[in-house]
């Protein structure tokens, strides 16, 4: 990567992030946290309705440096049993006109947290999660890359794709919302953008969120064809990122996970395995975002939380986890997938071996691996993955048939 392009996508993920978190004091007033706020529970029975149908909405004003119409959405999904619930998105429009059918971008948010009050739709309005910001200043440094869509003309739909229960690392959830909230957005007759050409993108846990939609597009909802899908960071194998982050700094990405995905599923009654500081911890996740996860639990393990040795290794969380693995489907394509080769998160080799599937599927890959001699990691990738997604997208909707990497 070009030293021009490095500082571009740094210095607009700080621009972005800088001028979110500015913002944030002006429309804090304004925002009610998802928990105390009605809009965020659902009917106290579910209609019958066809997936993606739109429940209510309403404008809202976001912490974004540029004019824009937005709503929210609440529309009907489904989890990961296949049961109706609901959902939130925040649609953006750029008010400029755009010469041509407008693009539509599901931007897919690393929300990364079990609290409700940690989700983009909230922070996008400058809503402070109390007592941590870590949800603000992640949630604002993703907004580079909505701002880049909208600055383009597209616009940008960024769903909550954890659901109201707020289902971490539960793949089928946020796969079923990604996809629904698309369709709710092209529906929103005051957004015109019932025939927009479509693209997803996400990053980490917001990868997860984009390659579960693309594996379930196909039969969940075939109407809805991409020109192009962009996932970096992607987390493949959950007991594999188990394995590869106990007692690292990122350890806490595993004890969020294992809370979401057994809360998730309580028919495996994995919470069996927790002791009284297991117990604890799941009482502790549900009020932090992702910062407070990384910083309060960095270098644990598992074993500090659970009464067996190798929690990873029980066949209950490993028959869990298998629920929400990437590979088991034909996704939908073309796609571009990025990866630091020393991710400290997700291991290289797991993505490598989720694009050689996909490539043996059938699907266009275009298998990005970094540029700085296999040195940068998780984070630093987040930053310098940007211009070529992008550029990727534009291309893709422009028309272009990117070169396919696959061997």
């Amino acid at each position: 990567m070009k030293t021009t392009q490095l500082c571009t996508a740094l210095m607009t993920m700080l621009l972005a992030s800088l001028t979110s978190l500015a913002m944030t004091e002006r429309h804090a007033a304004a925002a009610t946290p998802p928990s105390q706020d009605a809009f965020y529970t659902a009917p106290a029975a579910m209609p019958s309705v066809p997936s993606g149908t739109i429940l209510a909405s309403r404008p809202v004003t976001l912490a974004l440096p540029l004019a824009v119409k937005a709503w929210q959405l609440k529309y009907a999904t489904t989890d990961e049993h296949d049961r109706p619930v609901v959902a939130i998105a925040t649609l953006v429009v750029p008010i400029l006109p755009y010469l041509g059918t407008r693009p539509l971008l599901s931007y897919n948010v690393a929300i990364d947290s079990l609290s409700i009050d940690c989700n983009p739709s909230y922070v996008m309005q400058g809503g402070v999660v109390t007592p941590s910001t870590s949800a603000n200043f992640g949630t604002a440094l993703e907004m580079a890359n909505v701002v880049l869509a909208l600055k383009t003309g597209w616009a940008v739909v960024v769903p909550d794709h954890e659901g109201l229960a707020m289902n971490f690392t539960v793949g089928p959830m946020s796969g079923h919302a990604v996809l629904d909230g698309i369709r709710a957005a092209r529906s929103y007759t005051e957004a015109h953008l019932h025939d927009a050409p479509l693209t997803m993108w996400g990053y980490s846990g917001g990868a997860q969120a984009t390659m579960w939609a693309a594996e379930l597009a196909p039969s969940y909802a075939p109407e809805l064809r991409f020109k192009g899908i962009a996932a970096g960071g992607v987390p493949v194998d959950l007991v594999s990122i188990l394995r590869y982050v106990g007692g690292t700094y990122m350890s806490g990405i595993a004890a969020g996970g294992v809370m979401g995905q057994a809360d998730a599923y309580p028919e495996y009654n994995a919470h069996r395995f927790l002791n009284a500081a297991g117990r604890k911890l799941r009482a502790d996740v549900r009020k932090q975002c992702i910062g407070d996860l990384l910083t309060n639990y960095a270098f644990k393990n598992l074993s500090d939380y659970s009464i067996v040795p190798d929690l990873a290794g029980e066949p209950d969380v490993q028959a869990i986890a298998a629920n929400s693995r990437l590979g088991g489907r034909k996704p939908a394509g073309p796609l571009y997938i990025y990866h630091g080769y020393w991710d400290q998160a997700i291991p290289y080799r797991d993505v490598e071996g989720l694009v050689d599937g996909y490539c043996q599927r059938g699907v266009p890959v275009t298998f990005n691996v970094d540029q700085l001699n296999h040195v940068t990691d998780h984070f630093a990738y987040a930053a310098l993955g940007i211009p070529g997604a992008f550029a990727y997208l534009q291309a893709a909707v422009a028309g272009f048939v990117a070169p396919s990497t696959c061997r």
